[in-house]
């Protein structure tokens, strides 16, 4: 597998270096290169009091998303984190 440099397209074509979608340059994507074998972060957007936020891609819906990862991990955070995440995933936006 293979994450575009300049879009973060995810390609999973064999033999190429090439990105399909915008004809930038592919770098290899190690499993461990992924949050829960299945985003790859592709750049940082955000930092607050709970955690870090990051642009991401979906390798597997192929689409872009953003991910929050926690800083100290306590009962509270998580309990937030949650009601966050059901609010935002309620949320569409092009």
């Amino acid at each position: 597998m293979k994450r575009c440099r300049s879009c973060g397209s995810i390609s999973q074509i064999e033999g190429t270096d090439t990105c399909v979608r915008c004809s930038g340059t592919l770098v290899d994507v190690a499993p461990d290169d992924l949050v829960d074998g299945r985003y790859a972060l592709l750049e940082e957007i955000g930092r607050g009091g709970v955690g870090t936020v990051f642009r991401a891609r979906d390798v597997y819906l192929e689409r872009s998303v953003a991910i929050k990862l926690i800083q100290h991990p306590s009962q509270f955070a998580q309990e937030g984190f949650r009601t966050e995440a059901i609010a935002l995933a309620r949320f569409h936006h092009d």
